[in-house]
């Protein structure tokens, strides 16, 4: 007879879900619960030009610098939040009451809403509330429809256009990217391939450019559990499913290579985070790409003179590699011979802690080397802070009080209080903010970030259908901005490729022609 544990195995097996993924998340739920498990982690500083970890854009930019990227775009996301101030007309919607339609359309005008950009359908009735009057039930979901669309398919100019369709033009305009790839809410392939398909017929797109769609399914979901560890049933038996956090999405690395087998790396951006197709914001993911290219093929030639125990001609990559970043570095070893006084391995240790900052021995193996150069190369574009930003922060941090610091983009929910005054309050010691841009090398095993990470996870808390809930959920770049788990640099990009849109607000009076 089966136990109610195996009934649940069964069901989340049916759901496509994997159960040694949800009972490794209950048990990392539980650790938190009991106070087994430090919900913040202590910073040791900020990452900053002045201490040497915050590189700098390369001046020359070469002209195939997107040949071997994927341009990846995080597009799933609901739009919930973005279009908060259409919430009180879904819900007349719903109520199919004229009068309180007609009202909720008359209150949008009042806020600006005929300056957002909306939906065509929407804005025709902000425009002219009193058309809304006696509108056909078909006419009625099909405006719910436009309210509820998954970003992407959102406009975000006046015009119409959507982030979407920005989004491929801006990958057209750098011109030699080797495909796009787009992570979509599930069942929204369809008309994914159908606006990247308009996109693509325009003045601004590019047909030639390989462009596919991947679905965030069950498979990057957790469930909900109740505060007492056991798990959300709803009222028709079924355990209750939540995407797990953009995290989660680094599954989907290797089936995008699969898909576009040319490519090895990923160029990673927000749907909502709009940089436009111009010369100066093409140049800056021009140069950024270059910049991780130089990275990933010294290590690439480093990984492969290791495997042959080739030692001379790894250290001469590593210098070489050092002196073309860090120029103003002073290195020991200035030629190909080793001198009397010379330590074995100096340049490649050296390389894993100026560039890297990854702890190394004191007298490393060739089998250490070896581990830590076959990590994936990863590069993270920060933006300059101007004093009132907030968000994910590049730092060096202990996992706990006087263990080893490491590397890392560290998201809010993982900085305490009295360090987010120490450090995150003064722009002098903040200097940087917010992952724009990440360049990231795709490693063949889908779980190599998520079955290496114990610690970087955030135990969502939310109330669902009027109860208490909990679940595990991680953020993508603590995952691939982290020195734990890659070779990762942090490099300033310029503040002009940062423009997310979190709300309708953020694109008020914005047209086109400030983007192409």
């Amino acid at each position: 007879m089966k136990t109610d544990q195996d009934n649940l195995i069964d069901q989340l097996r049916n759901l496509g879900l994997r159960p040694e993924d949800i009972n490794r998340h209950a048990t990392q739920l539980k650790r938190a619960v009991n106070g087994e498990v430090e919900r913040t982690f202590p910073m040791v500083d900020t990452c900053r030009p002045d201490n040497g970890s915050m590189l700098g854009l390369p001046q020359q930019v070469r002209a195939s610098a997107g040949h071997g990227y994927l341009g990846f775009v995080l597009a799933a996301g609901a739009a919930s939040r973005y279009s908060q101030p259409l919430h009180h007309l879904s819900e007349a919607i719903e109520g199919e009451s004229d009068a309180s339609i007609e009202s909720c359309l008359r209150d949008l005008a009042r806020e600006g809403a005929l300056s957002w950009p909306l939906p065509e359908s929407l804005a025709r009735l902000v425009a002219r509330p009193e058309a809304s009057r006696g509108l056909t039930q078909d006419e009625l979901g099909q405006l719910k429809e436009a309210i509820q669309l998954p970003k992407a398919l959102m406009p975000c100019v006046k015009e119409g256009t959507t982030f979407l369709s920005l989004k491929h033009w801006e990958h057209a305009a750098l011109g030699s990217l080797s495909g796009e790839v787009y992570v979509a809410p599930a069942g929204r392939t369809a008309d994914f391939l159908a606006e990247i398909a308009k996109a693509k017929g325009s003045q601004y797109g590019n047909p030639e450019l390989k462009s596919v769609v991947l679905e965030q399914g069950p498979d990057l979901s957790t469930i909900r559990f109740r505060k007492d560890l056991s798990p959300y049933i709803d009222s028709q038996g079924q355990a209750s499913l939540v995407p797990a956090g953009h995290g989660a999405i680094t599954k989907l690395f290797p089936a995008a290579k699969a898909l576009i087998p040319e490519a090895d790396s990923l160029f990673i951006r927000n749907i909502d985070n709009i940089m436009g197709s111009g010369r100066q914001a093409t140049s800056a993911s021009l140069q950024f790409l270059t910049l991780h290219r130089l990275l990933l093929a010294a290590v690439k030639k480093i990984r492969e003179k290791l495997a042959l125990q080739q030692i001379d001609e790894a250290e001469a990559a590593a210098r070489d590699l050092m002196r073309q970043i860090l120029p103003g570095l002073e290195i020991r070893l200035e030629n190909r011979k080793m001198s009397s006084q010379s330590v074995p391995f100096d340049a490649l240790k050296q390389l894993q802690q100026y560039i890297f900052h990854t702890i190394v021995s004191d007298q490393p193996s060739l089998g250490e080397l070896q581990a830590l150069y076959a990590r994936p190369v990863n590069l993270m574009g920060q933006v300059p802070n101007t004093g009132r930003d907030v968000g994910g922060t590049p730092c060096f941090i202990e996992r706990k009080v006087g263990s080893p610091r490491i590397k890392v983009s560290l998201e809010l929910p993982h900085i305490s209080a009295s360090d987010r005054h120490k450090f995150l309050a003064d722009a002098a010691i903040a200097t940087h903010f917010n992952p724009g841009f990440c360049a990231v090398e795709i490693p063949p095993d889908p779980s190599y970030y998520t079955e290496r990470n114990e610690d970087f996870w955030i135990m969502a808390e939310k109330t669902y259908r009027g109860e208490s809930v909990i679940y595990f959920e991680t953020v993508i770049y603590e995952l691939v901005g982290n020195s734990s788990f890659a070779n990762m640099a942090f490099v300033e990009v310029p503040r002009l490729v940062f423009n997310p849109h979190k709300a309708l607000k953020d694109a008020m009076n914005q047209s086109l022609a400030n983007w192409t």
